[in-house]
């Protein structure tokens, strides 16, 4: 019994099979013959042909462990090199993704992959108006399967705001997009955002998420909005409505976005952390210094720091006021200061057709700054394209009346009826005019607006901005800020703006 125990102590890993070859047919001998690492026993009077065929089983066995150990080496070896590739990869895209640059001023984050990568994306990025879009998404499943459609989904997010188009066209060209890529059964559940400060409004658009909590400056819930529209690569778009919904929102409450991996985060006793937990959790650690710090702790001790089995997110969006265009911007890097000034012109007329097939905002927007070079200005051109555009479309042709926005629902009545007079729109017309000419030190972009309509009271559409906390009648006052010069003539018909940009240092 002893010299079995030092040949298994000896062999390690290896594996040396051990007969007995014993007289004694006690069943505890026989246990204790086993019990210290016998592999086997023969009881006397044995016979050699069972003697063979008991011995070739057990190298059989030595033959199975030795491919076995030989196995698992060479795997590991592959499990090593697959890390350290997904490692290098989950780097490259992540620096794709740019989850590493600087989040705006009103936006935190915290995100905790169940796997290297992960089914979870936050992506944000500023409107052409100066406002902070955010959009959380939730992929099926985790890993490397559900981190590939991250791809497509960042592109397409970031390059249509930027470009200035709509929540719903991100929404419609993300769906189509993933509809033709994505395997069956697979989709995407995600929620878009928009802060538009100016206006004390969040635009929201929750495709299968779980809901979206806003709470006061205290941490208490003052809403939930839950999920109204299915996860997107489901339904072709003929079948999905893209249009956000419109939500007041005051100065110091935050938004809170989530994916399900947080409410759905079990304890030992397969109880799960909840919707209620969550929400007691904001209203407790509202004034924490490091709230997501905090959760993260929290959801340890919850689920006793086992293995987590699904990504982690959390979004906080804050509404901290307003900051007018007309402030002091940060110098463009190197790399987006806009090129010697140019010498061009662009006209561009659009019929009721067009105008209610299309925006044509992203493509005017496109055009001005990127032919120019005009990225560092992009938010202030696109307040005063956007002010002349809409003044034409919404006063000029459609004939709404600004004042609907001042009532607690007047932002939905009003887009609601923007959207019912242009899809009834059958004669009218819009003519853009830009022009681009050397001024000083740099160059002045002229933008001429002209629509078909009666007219329309300009100066009764204006008002002062100093004290005015109106949600209408500034966007020309604004303008004025911006620019060097704003004419409007032909009954309100025609308006024309003068923006100039300098490339000589600031004094």
């Amino acid at each position: 019994l002893e010299v079995t125990r030092q040949i298994k102590r000896a062999s390690g890993h290896a594996f040396v099979p051990v007969m007995f070859l014993t007289g004694s047919t006690d069943e505890t001998d026989l246990a204790s013959c086993l019990g210290v690492g016998g592999d086997d026993f023969l009881v006397k009077p044995w016979r050699p042909v069972v003697l063979a065929a008991k011995m070739r089983a057990l190298l059989r066995t030595r033959d199975l462990q030795r491919e076995a150990t030989a196995q698992r080496d060479l795997l590991a070896q592959h499990q090593g090199r697959l890390i350290r590739e997904q490692e290098v990869a989950e780097r490259l895209y992540s620096n794709m993704l740019g989850r590493a640059g600087t989040l705006p001023d009103v936006m935190k984050c915290m995100m905790s992959p169940a796997a290297i990568f992960s089914g979870d994306v936050v992506f944000h990025a500023v409107t052409p108006s100066g406002g902070v879009r955010v959009l959380v998404g939730d992929f099926t499943g985790h890993g490397l399967q559900a981190a590939i459609g991250a791809m497509p989904v960042n592109d397409i997010f970031r390059s249509m705001t930027d470009k200035g188009f709509s929540i719903s066209d991100v929404i419609e060209e993300l769906n189509k997009k993933l509809k033709a890529i994505l395997p069956t059964r697979m989709f995407f559940a995600c929620i878009i955002v928009e802060l538009v400060p100016e206006y004390d409004r969040l635009l929201l658009w929750n495709g299968g998420m779980p809901d979206v909590l806003i709470t006061d400056t205290a941490g208490q819930v003052v809403e939930r909005l839950g999920a109204k529209h299915l996860a997107l690569g489901i339904q072709s778009n003929d079948r999905i409505d893209s249009a956000p919904e419109n939500i007041p929102i005051d100065v110091g409450q935050r938004v809170y976005l989530y994916s399900d991996g947080i409410i759905e985060a079990s304890d030992p006793q397969e109880e799960m952390f909840g919707q209620t937990r969550l929400e007691d959790f904001l209203s407790e650690y509202a004034e924490a210094q490091d709230l997501f710090a905090d959760l993260a702790d929290h959801l340890n001790d919850f689920t006793a720091n086992s293995e987590q089995d699904d990504d982690f997110t959390l979004v906080e969006v804050r509404h901290l006021g307003h900051r007018e265009a007309d402030q002091a911007e940060e110098p463009a890097p190197k790399s987006d200061r806009v090129r010697d000034p140019l010498h061009w012109r662009a006209e561009l007329a659009f019929d009721a057709d067009t105008l209610r097939a299309v925006d044509p905002l992203p493509l005017l927007m496109q055009l001005t700054v990127d032919l120019q070079g005009l990225q560092a200005h992009r938010e202030k051109i696109y307040m005063v394209l956007a002010e002349l555009y809409f003044n034409a479309l919404d006063h000029g042709l459609l004939r709404l009346d600004s004042r609907l926005k001042e009532s607690p629902d007047g932002f939905s009545e009003y887009y609601g009826q923007r959207a019912k007079r242009l899809a009834e729109l059958e004669h009218g017309s819009i003519r853009v005019c830009l022009s681009h000419a050397r001024d000083g030190d740099g160059g002045c972009l002229r933008i001429a607006v002209e629509d078909s309509g009666p007219g329309f009271d300009v100066e009764a559409k204006t008002r002062s901005l100093d004290g005015n906390v109106s949600k209408s009648g500034r966007g020309l006052a604004l303008v004025r800020t911006l620019t060097r010069e704003l004419v409007y003539s032909k009954g309100g018909t025609h308006s024309e703006a003068s923006y100039v940009w300098s490339n000589a240092p600031a004094e």
